[in-house]
């Protein structure tokens, strides 16, 4: 609602969505976008580790997945971020609340290029030096590591603070400064339920980021 309502976005919602659905609508993507488009993927439910040899690879868990090590119906990163890098969209954003959410990339943290504090939203030369370039970006609550999806009244602790984060902006939100936003907020809650979870921003690997950015914009 927030998204639609707020924010302007056309919002296409799959609730337990099985293995090709998700895929279907990720393929469908294609002929919807164009190159002037901005994308947001949200995805909050499971997600697997699977170590690779040498590497872990991460998998979203649709509601017809089996437990682990079954693998037949689950959703590959590798899926996901193929179809990313081919998307004609110029703006990305990925936000993923799941166990393993950060695998989805294997670039290091995002160094926010010198712009890691809050406010970079609205500078202007900040703003004209993202806009033109493509960026494909990824906002994960926990990283590599399991997270919790209680303590959020209602929510995982991650979906209240960017629930909060967006509903409360009345400016042009840049995804640093959103991931800045709800970044603490996330440990403290997590910490209160003796839980250890730190979200992570960075840059989606191999789909064809330019450093750009991804903006909110409010009506």
């Amino acid at each position: 609602d927030i998204l639609e309502k707020q924010y302007g976005f056309n919002v296409q919602l799959l609730l337990d969505a099985d293995r090709v659905t998700v895929m279907q609508a990720i393929n469908e993507l294609h002929e919807i976008l164009g190159e002037n488009d901005n994308l947001l993927l949200y995805y909050a439910g499971h997600g697997s580790l699977v170590e690779v040899g040498e590497r872990d690879a991460g998998y979203w868990l649709p509601v017809n997945a089996d437990p682990p090590p079954n693998d037949a119906f689950w959703v590959s990163n590798e899926f996901v971020t193929n179809h990313l890098g081919r998307i004609k969209a110029k703006r990305v954003l990925v936000v993923a609340d799941s166990c393993y959410g950060g695998l989805l990339s294997s670039s290091p943290g995002h160094l926010f290029l010198g712009t890691g504090r809050s406010g970079a939203s609205q500078d202007p030369e900040y703003i004209r030096y993202k806009l033109p370039r493509r960026s494909r970006l990824l906002l994960s609550s926990g990283g590599d590591k399991p997270v919790i999806d209680t303590g959020g009244d209602g929510h995982s602790v991650f979906a209240r603070e960017l629930i909060e984060a967006l509903k409360s902006n009345k400016a042009i939100l840049s995804a640093p400064d959103l991931f800045l936003k709800v970044s603490e907020p996330v440990k403290a809650r997590a910490a209160a339920s003796y839980f250890v979870q730190v979200p992570v921003y960075k840059s989606i690997k191999g789909a064809g980021h330019e450093v750009g950015d991804f903006f909110f914009v409010p009506q």
